[in-house]
């Protein structure tokens, strides 16, 4: 595959940004159309008026035309001034900034993304550096693996926060190799979890067989992974076999509040006619988002089913990979044990007791044992990833694995 170009790149995130400016009007004036439609059904009679249509309905449909017609006139326009740019090869890694902003993007709109084959859309990937990482090359080594596994609306480069990364460190002090995935967190958790299924047994068959895997696995990460296991167990995949321990840092086992929250927000929009157009704007958010909202991990957890649906929960149970030595770490931003903090808010995205696995029916209780959890206190979601007291701990619990 050949170098991007830096001209490429400015054009594929022109393009995109057309893309979604086009999709983003044109979604506004369906709503304002849906708005005047419901406020003029009634005439100050009582006296029930025509649906949309009529001289109003063709001027939102000439508005329609013009839109799509300037959007893809601007995405055009965007291909054809890469080509007259001057022909820089830059380097493969882009900015940070970019690439955060790029996750942000991916994160809240990575399924429609995916839909518009826009460029912007993240490939899944493993990364060193934040290139792509050649495994013919990376398997000349036999010494273990550290994967590591971003959350929702984050990339590979944000595992270094302050100057400190967990997986680097423990790395350099227990000769492991780092390496980073790196994907499309808007996507269904379930749609990653079958591609990281695939990529994890195309790494294994480049590895030599002695050589061990550890995942360190953020927030999401660790629900695409879980989904991953559960693909690989269906599916007869080898890759299981080769994974030493799991590590999850702040992983929302049954959920997160806040997409709950917004569950709550849409059905409460919805209620009114008036005020139910606008529940489409709550929406658009990604599928990642939605599958966030109980932690679901299956396709049949969303396929043939209203993802936006108020009762919408997993169809099934799925348990930790019963072989394994799994690790969970929860934080609370109370730093004191409080019944609304912890259960309610905890690091303010996700409860301590779905970091940890707990649910008040016994038979979706993640099994988790007591010296293998670990509750930071002080420390908010994001906070995880440079907790001195989180790497502490990881330390700790790597020493035990590695002496044994």
């Amino acid at each position: 595959m050949r170098m991007k170009k830096l001209n490429d790149t400015w054009a594929d995130d022109a393009s995109s940004a057309s893309q979604l400016s086009t999709e983003a009007i044109l979604g506004i004036v369906t709503i304002v159309e849906e708005m005047h439609s419901a406020i003029t059904k009634t005439s100050k009679l009582g006296l029930k008026r025509k649906n949309k249509g009529g001289l109003s309905g063709f001027i939102f449909s000439v508005i329609r035309f013009f839109t799509r017609a300037t959007g893809f006139g601007l995405q055009h326009g965007f291909k054809q001034l890469s080509k007259a740019l001057p022909a820089s090869e830059a380097s493969s890694t882009p900015s940070q900034q970019r690439e955060a902003l790029l996750a942000i993007v991916n994160g809240v709109l990575g399924n429609h993304l995916v839909e518009m084959n826009s460029p912007s859309a993240i490939p899944m990937r493993f990364r060193l550096n934040g290139k792509s990482v050649n495994l013919t090359e990376f398997s000349t080594s036999s010494k273990p693996v550290l994967l590591m596994v971003h959350g929702l609306c984050m990339n590979d480069l944000q595992w270094t926060r302050k100057g400190h990364n967990h997986g680097e460190k423990l790395c350099a002090k227990f000769g492991f190799r780092p390496l980073y995935l790196h994907y499309n967190s808007g996507r269904h958790i379930s749609q990653n979890g079958e591609e990281l299924n695939e990529h994890l047994e195309n790494l294994v068959n480049h590895l030599t067989p002695e050589t061990p895997i550890h995942l360190l696995l953020h927030s999401m990460g660790g629900l695409i992974t879980r989904s991953a296991f559960e693909m690989a167990k269906n599916g007869g995949y080898s890759w299981p076999e080769r994974i030493d321990s799991l590590f999850f840092l702040g992983t929302p086992h049954h959920g997160a509040p806040m997409e709950k929250a917004g569950n709550w927000i849409d059905t409460m929009l919805e209620s009114n006619k008036y005020s139910a157009p606008l529940s489409r704007l709550g929406k658009i958010r990604s599928a990642g988002i939605t599958d966030m909202r109980w932690g679901n991990l299956s396709h049949e957890d969303w396929q043939n089913r209203d993802r936006f649906h108020r009762k919408h929960k997993p169809l099934k149970h799925i348990p930790l990979p019963s072989d394994i030595p799994c690790f969970t770490v929860a934080a609370s931003k109370s730093n004191e044990p409080k019944l609304f903090s912890d259960h309610t808010l905890g690091d303010g995205l996700v409860t301590l007791h779905s970091a940890l696995g707990e649910h008040r029916l016994k038979d979706k209780r993640l099994t988790f044992q007591p010296e293998r959890s670990h509750i930071v206190r002080g420390i908010s979601h994001f906070a995880l990833l440079e907790s001195q007291n989180v790497y502490e701990k990881l330390e700790y619990w790597f020493s035990d694995l590695v002496e044994n």
